[in-house]
C-alpha cells in the first residue's frame, strides 16, 4: 500500500495475513476469496466482514475448500471517485498452506465494462469515462 503523505510503500499485517491485492483471472469460474484474504481486505478497506449464507460450494486448491458465505463488496478505484461492485464467494482456506487470493473473473470485467491492458498491466473502462 502506498503512503501518499510520505511516498513510501507500507505493508499492513491483518489477522496474520497481509492483503495482497486483487487478482484478475480471466480463466476463473467465479469471483472468490479465501477467508484470510477476505478478512485482510476488510481491515484495509473498512468493509464489514458480514457474509450472506449460500448453498455450499467447493473448490480444490491442493485440498477441497468449502464456501462459508457470499460477500458483496465495493472496490474504490485509485482516485476514490468511482467504485466497482462484486459478489465474492468466500472459502475457508484455513487448512491450506497458501492463502486463496481474492480473484475477480472475466464475467466481473464484462459486468463492469473493463478491459485488461498490458504494459503496464491495468484495468481500464471500456465506457470512455
Amino acid at each position: 500500500m502506498m503512503d501518499a503523505a510520505r511516498g513510501v510503500n507500507t505493508v499492513l499485517t491483518i489477522h496474520e495475513a497481509k492483503f495482497r491485492g486483487l487478482v484478475v483471472d480471466t480463466g476463473s469460474l467465479g469471483d472468490v476469496a479465501g477467508l484470510r484474504q477476505w478478512r485482510a481486505f476488510c481491515e484495509v478497506t473498512g468493509n464489514h466482514e458480514n457474509l450472506e449464507p449460500l448453498d455450499t460450494e467447493s473448490v480444490t486448491r491442493g485440498k477441497r475448500l468449502t464456501s462459508i458465505g457470499r460477500a458483496n463488496v465495493r472496490i474504490a478505484e485509485q482516485t476514490g471517485k468511482y467504485f466497482l461492485e462484486a459478489s465474492i464467494v468466500v472459502f475457508d482456506d484455513s487448512t491450506c498452506d497458501a492463502e486463496l487470493p481474492m480473484i475477480l473473473d472475466l464475467e466481473f470485467m464484462k459486468r463492469q465494462n473493463l478491459a485488461l491492458l498490458p504494459d503496464p498491466w491495468r484495468l481500464q473502462s471500456t465506457c470512455g469515462t
